[in-house]
């Protein structure tokens, strides 16, 4: 799967940004084939400006932000032309990539027709077609002054590096969970009074599930990812040098990314998620520090200790949030009462979490589940591969799922939360995921993190 991923890159790259575009214009997903809704987006259709609609209100950044919006996909485009057609590229390239910016930007203003929470309008199109234009023909200009060639071998030669390609994943991963939805507003006066009323840091922030889930898996990551990075430029011997630059650095992304909100209408600047940011960046780069002592990488005994210190640190972390997350705030019952309605509420009510039993937010649970209990399917398969004792499939099946309903179970029992058989479904399908690409991760982690065993076979 990751020799798949390196081989289509660049195609990879240029689809996820249209999927980008198209998930940006069209939430938040609600349509509706109402004649009225319909007929009053098809009469705003021509209007440049609409003073009763927020977005149009400032058509200037309204304009500058569409144009913005479609440079890459002009730029992405374009890139993965000059790879496909092996650098033979000519002026009509420029038009063939406008003309697919003009008909992705049709598809997009045509979807919103059917949206209550959207305005379909022809200047978008125009403006979005002239941002296409503008990324392609800064591609061009690069092409023709032989710019492009160096620019695309200097970047083809630093993704042959995995830890590159981990480190660029894992800031894509950081802007999209920081900034979705999306919705951007960068008309001056929404960003001064989002300015005026930033958020102080909270009391006790530690204690939020969120926070603990952006220290332990968000920014914890980052921290150890940016010290083996710097580790590798600058050697093991300047391995304090490479946590301070690895601090920095991955503060400095949680900064900027937390700053970016000022220009989301759905998020806001807060204190407190700048703090847990840099908190989860110095947990992860202590972590490596501690993983990465002279007892741990000199000897064969001394990697094996590493190995079980690491997956034990693991496991233990993932247990923290995992609990955190489903059981806080601890607050028990022994109401049997209580306890009675809230499981005939888990066993009989599927699809009660969302009160209309809308599509979306069922969807919104089930890829939260999924994504929760990857992880948990990664842990199984590393178990059930290296560990005598769980060598068979049906005693991890019987772990894992005690593990589950365990914590299902402490929720029956906890006032403050509300226990949905539907979880099942996305934490299944989370599970599975994880065991079935457990070969792929690890051997790419090997690759990103070698001990020096590894490295002095790949110097041979």
């Amino acid at each position: 799967m990751i020799d798949y991923v390196l081989k289509n890159k660049w195609f990879l790259i240029f689809l996820g940004y249209t999927i980008f575009i198209i998930y940006g214009t069209t939430i938040p997903f609600r349509f509706s084939t109402d004649a009225d809704t319909i007929q009053r987006n098809l009469d705003k259709l021509f209007i440049f400006f609409d003073e009763s609609h927020s977005v149009l209100s400032n058509p200037g950044s309204d304009m500058v932000a569409n144009i913005l919006f479609f440079i890459p996909f002009g730029l992405f485009l374009f890139n993965l032309l000059y790879y496909e057609k092996e650098r033979k590229l000519h002026l009509g390239t420029i038009l063939f990539i406008t003309l697919s910016g003009f008909i992705l930007s049709t598809l997009v203003e045509t979807i919103q027709i059917f949206s209550p929470r959207r305005t379909a309008s022809v200047p978008d199109v125009i403006t979005n077609t002239f941002g296409t234009l503008i990324g392609s023909g800064f591609g061009y200009y690069l092409y023709k002054n032989r710019h492009f060639h160096r620019i695309h071998d200097f970047i083809e030669n630093r993704l042959k590096n995995p830890i590159i390609i981990l480190m660029m994943v894992y800031s894509l991963f950081i802007f999209f969970i920081g900034l979705a939805p999306f919705n951007f507003n960068i008309s001056p006066r929404f960003v001064s009074l989002r300015i005026l009323h930033l958020k102080l840091i909270e009391d006790a922030f530690i204690e939020k599930p969120s926070n603990l889930f952006s220290i332990i898996f968000i920014f914890g990551p980052g921290g150890y990812i940016f010290t083996q990075y710097f580790t590798k430029i600058l050697s093991q011997k300047h391995l304090l040098k490479s946590a301070v630059l690895a601090v920095f650095f991955g503060s400095l992304l949680c900064v900027f990314v937390e700053a970016g909100q000022l220009f989301v209408n759905s998020r806001s600047f807060s204190g407190s998620d700048v703090l847990s940011g840099i908190t989860g960046v110095l947990y992860g780069t202590i972590t490596y520090l501690f993983f990465h002592q002279e007892k741990f990488t000199t000897t064969s005994v001394g990697r094996k200790k590493k190995y079980y210190y690491l997956f034990i640190f693991f496991i233990i972390n993932y247990v923290i949030f995992v609990v955190y997350k489903y059981l806080y705030p601890f607050h028990f019952v022994n109401n049997i009462a209580m306890i009675d309605n809230k499981l005939d509420f888990f066993l009989f009510n599927i699809l009660s979490y969302a009160p209309s039993n809308r599509l979306r937010t069922l969807s919104l649970l089930t890829i939260k589940n999924i994504a929760l209990f990857v992880p948990l399917g990664l842990i199984s398969r590393e178990l059930c591969e290296h560990f005598t004792v769980f060598k068979t499939r049906l005693s991890l099946a019987i772990i894992t799922g005690f593990f589950v309903m365990a914590i299902k179970l402490l929720q029956i029992i906890n006032q403050n939360q509300i226990p949905l058989l539907f979880d099942f479904f996305g934490i299944t399908i989370g599970v599975l995921i994880g065991y079935y690409i457990w070969k792929e991760i690890r051997d790419f982690f090997v690759r990103v993190f070698p001990d020096k065993k590894t490295q002095t076979l790949e110097t041979r």
